[in-house]
């Protein structure tokens, strides 16, 4: 009978330790399970990127990667017989992975587990913080990307795109970039924006950062206006009241004609322009305005309409309807003056030594630092100083002109004797030197040695086109020309409707 009885209790002990054995095997597996729910709740939901890509080689595209497929790939991992220990833990693992819900990667928010098996909730979808940036003098990608906490790996890996490189390497100031996070702070998105047109996208994938260029659709839309200058308005301030969006049209507008207006001078209450010109849409929005089609600017002294020449789509300028270029020798003013403090005059009391002796030529009041244009392409004659002319420059022209500007504050650098200038070159800067009572340029104009008055000299033609290209002119500017004269009848005809309506 012992040796039964010793038996029997090796059989006892036995069966302890394998109930021990199955307990530990039972918790093993339990917290396996937990382990592999987490590890693959952290893979599809980006996280596991933290511990580098390698680490996520061969597991499943969390695209399509779903709960039943975590049970699959975990039963896959431990026995499933029927005596095995797994039958008394499947029901609480199931329940786990049930409760787990894993989601897709568009799915939205997820539960992740937390010590002690509490869940974290989360309020909503993840949403994207967004940082908008300028780039500015001195800026790099590199000192950017450490201000907005984004490591320096992060950028290697969107410069190893080849796409990616080429336009990044040629950031300027005033282009857009855009920094997009996740609330945990990683980079998901990054946008370089170089111009309105087309933008570069670098979106975190599963093998980095990719790179998708985006082109905008692109709409032009002809708009005419008609305006009136009323007493104080500026042509800008006038065609601003009149609906033009953007001053820079009104501005480039007054820059083609400023060979022929004295903007400064010539303008009156009551002036008129009209204006052809083409607004730009971006995916159906307006961005900006394009190119000038036509205009006509009429002012007490003339009328003078431009018209944009174009040849089977390359632009080839503006022109007169005669076939005259914009752009003639001479600049009717050489700076943006505030008033005509002194005039062309045979006799005037000379303000300083107070004497009556010729003034040969025009004072324009402006503020002391004003920059000074040439008139035209030259030769410098002479820049220097002395006790009457202050600083002074004058310039030789082709066809016998000579121009003079005196008074400077400071001659400009590079400028001095027998040095080339271009027109529009800035040469010079207002100020009060030698014989002057305030700031101002006394600006003098000579034909042939004699004096003129530069605001009346009647000044050189432009260049005129040649009797081949005329032909061709005429024939591509015809249709130009109907359009805008039916856009300013088709103006009157609803300005009178207005009048007839408001009446």
């Amino acid at each position: 009978m012992k040796p039964i009885s010793g038996l029997t209790a090796i059989q006892s002990d036995r069966t302890k330790v394998k109930i021990r054995s199955q307990r530990i095997r039972t918790i093993a597996v339990v917290l396996a399970g937990i382990v592999c729910v987490y590890g693959i709740n952290l893979y599809t939901t980006g996280v596991g990127d933290v511990f580098g890509s390698d680490t996520t080689d061969g597991l499943p595209n969390p695209d399509v990667f779903s709960a039943e497929d975590a049970i699959s790939s975990y039963l896959d991992l431990v026995d499933t017989s029927e005596d095995s220990i797994f039958s008394e833990v499947e029901p609480i693992l199931a329940a786990r992975l049930e409760e787990q819900s894993f989601p897709n990667a568009s799915s939205g928010p997820f539960h992740a587990p937390t010590l002690g098996g509490a869940i974290a909730e989360q309020e909503g979808a993840s949403q994207l913080q967004v940082v908008n940036i300028t780039i500015e003098s001195g800026d790099n990608l590199s000192t950017l990307f450490k201000t907005h906490d984004i490591s320096g790996s992060v950028l290697l890996d969107i410069r190893r795109n080849d796409h990616a490189t080429r336009p990044l390497n040629k950031i300027i100031v005033g282009e857009k970039l855009e920094i997009h996070k996740s609330e945990a702070g990683e980079l998901e998105k990054f946008v370089y924006v170089p111009n309105l047109l087309e933008r570069f996208e670098y979106t975190r994938s599963d093998v980095g950062f990719t790179t998708n260029r985006i082109e905008a659709e692109i709409e032009y839309k002809p708009v005419y206006k008609y305006v009136t200058i009323n007493d104080g308005e500026s042509p800008i301030t006038a065609g601003l009241r009149t609906g033009i969006r953007n001053s820079e049209t009104i501005l480039n507008l007054t820059k083609k004609l400023e060979y022929s207006i004295d903007f400064w001078f010539d303008i009156r209450p009551n002036d008129t322009y009209k204006i052809l010109y083409n607004e730009m849409y971006l995916d159906g929005s307006y961005a900006e305005d394009a190119d000038i089609l036509a205009a006509e600017f009429k002012t007490t002294r003339g009328t003078h309409r431009i018209l944009r020449y174009e040849v089977d789509g390359k632009f080839l300028g503006y022109y007169s309807p005669d076939g005259y270029t914009l752009k003639r020798q001479f600049l009717r003013a050489p700076l943006n003056y505030t008033r005509v403090s002194s005039d062309f005059k045979p006799k005037r009391l000379h303000p300083v030594h107070k004497v009556w002796r010729p003034h040969n030529g025009v004072d324009y009041a402006a503020p002391t630092g004003t920059p000074v244009r040439a008139t035209a392409d030259g030769t410098v004659k002479v820049a220097s100083f002395n006790k009457a002319n202050g600083n002074y420059v004058f310039l030789t022209h082709t066809g016998n002109y000579e121009t003079r500007y005196l008074h400077f504050n400071r001659i400009a650098k590079g400028i001095s004797k027998g040095v080339a200038v271009e027109q529009g070159q800035i040469i010079g800067y207002v100020g009060s030197t030698g014989y002057s009572t305030g700031p101002h340029l006394h600006y003098e104009f000579l034909i042939a040695g004699k004096h003129q008055n530069p605001r009346t000299v009647n000044l050189p033609e432009a260049r005129e086109l040649g009797p081949e290209e005329i032909e061709t002119f005429r024939a591509n500017i015809a249709d130009l020309e109907a359009r805008f004269d039916l856009a300013h009848k088709n103006w009157i005809e609803q300005s009178t409707v207005v009048a007839q309506t408001s009446e």
